[in-house]
């Protein structure tokens, strides 16, 4: 997986991880996207559009191409056929002009924003959003020939350049999102990656946005998320104001380059229910009027350089479902004692300077399903109310400590426990794996647990992912875990486990990714003596295998590693991640997991879905190298260092063309590199040393760039 990381201090700085052709969803955003007609004309009377009407669209549907990535074809755009009864095509009253036209996330190409959609002068809905428009830029006039609209979306359509004036003079607009939908790969204390779902590169610019926003006054939603507003400096912020945009609600200008203080001016607009001013370099404090929005339902001020005390009267607003101010370092406060009349949902605090205990009043929060309050000064247990939080889904990198109090066992509708990277200590308790039947996601890694793992684990299990790595977990694996037949992943390294390989795991149908490194375990892997069952051990969806650091010897079965299906041939994927949905703002969390990767230990906060890794380094494997390995095409990494391996190394492996990474020292390997080797483009780590090969180092232009040792 490559990322690529933007410092924070470096504001003109912007690098992207780029994924092509794989429709990404901004799993935190909490603006509501504008809602437009349907794509069908539901039960109007007949409306016979105009010629004009349907001239205009059928050069519109000329500019575009459809592709393997589109969802509409356009097909009933026919010439000779009513246009208003067309895919995404909507005629109001009676005069047959077109009033609504919604292709949005249709996934079609297109050179550019044909010109023949400003001939629908009448048009008031308008949604391009989710096509590609190849980088183009948007038309510098055509935008003022439709006066009518009230909804305009061309959201991550791959557009480039500056924002058209016309849009500015739309004074009907009631919700504008030229935005660009972005990931936010890994987010920590030193370093932000992003990803987008088009070319990196591309930027809509606007550098005087009270100039855009000075004639909107019916303006209700804005959506500029991820538009350069670099030039506007700490002028921004005075744009809005009670005589531009008196009916604005939500406001999303997430990682704009934004900089300067958050002003005054917005206290004069107290329709506001949404304020997010993610990821940029706002800096001054947080201001206390933010208090006195009656409205305000979501501020999100992630990733800022905000300081001073945070307002304790936000807390207050009784109207607040969602407060994030993390990685504002110099931000101090404390959390206040919680009403019973609070709306929280999501409250995070974490990686600021916030202290004190986590009250008590924590449990009158009963709609609260994320917890963040991982902050330097923040020294606290759980408290035992925490178990009337039967929503609560997160409370991560807290610094929690003591155990995990037994009234978590009356959240019996719990879906997402993560107290990862916490100081908890004391056995897992049994309920949350035997008797809380809607938990889909347990993480506690990085603790102190110690003692066995709960054995009585029930049928109705719904567990999707299990990652307990870094504790003192000791016995055998539960045999019961199988009756969870939607888990995906379990992630049992570094702990104390002593146990034989679990082949009875093979039977778990979306069992994907499989972590035992840094234990005890012990005996040969793969299928057992004959009479057993004919799937027996055999891994059909696992793309991920870490058996790193234990005691396990024998061969490595050349039939068993051709069971491993998902390693030879690509799927269509809906979502980048391996995650699960969650809470009643249905975010995404993204199951996690670490392993020795390119030569250095690695955790990965997101599973990429094309990450497919093979470790079984530091065991006690011999005889040869499994020449079928070289059918698992998709392999990004394979490590079979430090094992007793002999013969020679197979040119089947030749094949891996996806392969980043090969160790195979410290072995007993012997003959020559195939020189099939030199042609596995994306090679970037290849590790032979401590073997007895011989010859010459196969020569290509591009192996001799790679890292070998």
């Amino acid at each position: 997986m490559a990322s690529i990381f933007k410092p924070r201090r470096e504001p003109r700085v912007l690098l992207f991880l780029a994924i092509q052709a794989i429709q990404l969803s901004c799993s935190d955003s909490s603006v509501a996207a504008a809602t437009y007609s349907n794509r069908t004309t539901g039960s109007m009377p007949p409306v016979h559009c105009l010629p004009d009407q349907a001239s205009a669209l059928l050069r519109l549907k000329r500019s575009f191409t459809v592709t393997d990535e589109s969802v509409c074809t356009l097909g009933s755009w026919r010439a000779g056929t009513d246009c208003c009864r067309w895919e995404g095509v909507h005629c109001g009253g009676a005069n047959g002009r077109v009033t609504s036209l919604d292709l949005g996330e249709c996934g079609l190409l297109s050179p550019a924003l044909d010109p023949a959609v400003f001939s629908l002068t009448s048009l008031r809905h308008l949604n391009l959003a989710w096509n590609d428009f190849s980088g183009s830029e948007l038309p510098g006039s055509g935008f003022e020939r439709l006066p009518e609209l009230t909804h305009l979306n061309l959201s991550t359509s791959s557009f480039d350049g500056h924002i058209p004036v016309g849009i500015g003079g739309l004074a009907n607009l009631v919700s504008l999102d030229l935005s660009t939908s972005f990931y936010v790969v890994e987010d920590l204390d030193d370093y932000t990656a992003y990803a987008t779902s088009s070319d990196p590169s591309l930027w809509l610019v606007e550098p005087n946005i009270a100039s855009l926003v000075a004639n909107l006054s019916n303006l209700r939603e804005l959506n500029l998320d991820r538009i350069d507003l670099y030039d506007n400096g700490g002028e921004w912020c005075s744009a809005f104001a009670n005589s531009t945009t008196p009916q604005l609600k939500v406001l999303s200008l997430r990682h704009c380059n934004l900089g300067g203080p958050v002003c005054g001016s917005l206290s004069s607009l107290p329709s506001l229910t949404v304020i997010d001013l993610q990821y940029n370099y706002l800096y001054g404090p947080i201001p206390e009027f933010l208090a006195d929005l009656p409205s305000l339902s979501v501020l999100r001020l992630t990733q800022n350089h905000l300081q001073g005390h945070f307002p304790v009267r936000i807390f207050n607003n009784r109207n607040l479902t969602a407060l994030d101010i993390r990685y504002n370092f110099k931000v101090s406060g404390s959390l206040p004692d919680f009403s019973p009349d609070s709306s929280l949902v999501n409250l995070a605090v974490s990686s600021t300077n916030f202290s004190g205990p986590v009250p008590s009043s924590v449990g009158n929060l009963t709609s609260l399903n994320m917890l963040g309050v991982a902050a330097t000064d923040f020294t606290q247990e759980l408290p035992s109310s925490i178990g009337m939080l039967t929503s609560l889904n997160w409370a991560s990198r807290n610094n929690l400590s003591g155990e995990i109090p037994g009234s978590i066992c009356d959240a019996r509708g719990l879906k997402l426990l993560d107290l990862s990277y916490n100081n908890l200590s004391g056995p897992i308790p049994s309920c949350l794996m035997e008797d809380i039947s809607s938990l889909q996601s347990l993480n506690l890694k990085e603790n102190k647990f110690q003692g066995q793992l709960p054995h009585n684990i029930k049928q109705d299990c719904a567990l999707e992912e299990v990652n307990l790595s870094n504790n003192r977990i000791e016995g055998q694996l539960p045999r019961s875990l199988a009756a969870c037949r939607g888990l995906e992943v379990l992630d049992i390294g570094d702990n104390l486990i002593n146990d034989t390989f679990p082949c009875w795991m093979s039977m778990l149908p979306q069992f994907q990714v499989l972590v035992l490194k840094s234990n005890q375990f012990f005996g040969k892997v793969g299928p057992s003596p004959a009479g057993k069952k004919a799937n027996h051990c055999k891994f059909m969806k696992l793309r991920i295998l870490s058996l790193a650091s234990n005691n396990f010897f024998g061969t490595l079965p050349n039939k068993w590693f051709k069971s491993f299906k998902s390693m030879m041939a690509k799927s269509t994927y809906d979502t980048l991640f391996m995650q699960n949905h969650y809470g009643q703002l249905e975010q995404n969390y993204q199951f996690s997991t670490e392993m020795t990767y390119k030569g250095s230990a690695v955790t990965f906060s997101k599973i990429l879905k094309t990450l497919v890794v093979i470790d079984v380094s530091n065991n006690a494997f011999g005889r040869l190298i499994p020449q079928s390995l070289g059918e698992l095409v998709l392999l990004c990494g394979v490590n079979l260092s430090n094992n007793n391996l002999t013969g020679m190394i197979p040119s089947q492996l030749g094949a891996l063309h996806q392969l980043e990474s090969l160790d195979l020292s410290s072995n007993d390997l012997s003959g020559e590199i195939p020189v099939e080797l030199a042609w596995l483009d994306f090679l970037s780590v290849f590790n032979l040393s401590y073997n007895g090969l011989v010859g010459r180092i196969p020569g290509s232009r591009h192996f001799q760039t790679v890292v070998t040792r």
